[in-house]
């Protein structure tokens, strides 16, 4: 299998770059998801998250992750191997709409004002904190998409 990008992204904007000149260019896959699966992944998060749910208390588990979160803000990725939840899980069937969701998504993104849900693993964060943690993630995905140019 080909090795993955090396990728970082600055903003949401360079994020839907990104997306764009794939879904138009063309890719090959350095994993197992698709363009649209991976669209529809994160789509489902970051809906999730601008649903702005009330705040709850961090969990003892959210706070034993901080230090992990930490690491990922440091190093600006995510390790390899981590298992999505059942219900973040693209279908093998995931359609191409799913892009177009995922870019609607994020231009409403670019303007949300918060709050966001707590997040899963990490409990409540500023939304700085959640942005910049969603482009790590966005990478983390998109790095796995060659483009063909």
């Amino acid at each position: 299998m080909a090795e993955r990008r090396q990728m970082q992204f600055s903003n949401i904007d360079d994020v839907m770059t990104d997306v764009l000149k794939l879904r138009d260019g063309g890719y090959s896959k350095a994993g197992n998801w698709s363009l649209e699966q991976a669209c529809w992944h994160l789509n489902q998060i970051m809906r999730f998250l601008m649903r702005g749910h009330p705040v709850t208390p961090n969990t003892p588990e959210q706070d034993a992750n901080r230090a992990m979160m930490e690491q990922v803000l440091a190093n600006r990725a995510l390790r390899t191997g981590i298992t999505a939840p059942e219900m973040v899980v693209p279908p093998a069937d995931t359609p191409v709409s799913a892009i177009d969701d995922f870019l609607a998504t994020h231009e409403k993104l670019k303007t949300f004002a918060g709050p966001f849900a707590t997040h899963r693993l990490f409990g409540n964060l500023p939304d700085a904190t959640l942005r910049q943690l969603h482009l790590i993630h966005c990478a983390h995905h998109f790095s796995y998409l060659l483009p063909k140019d």
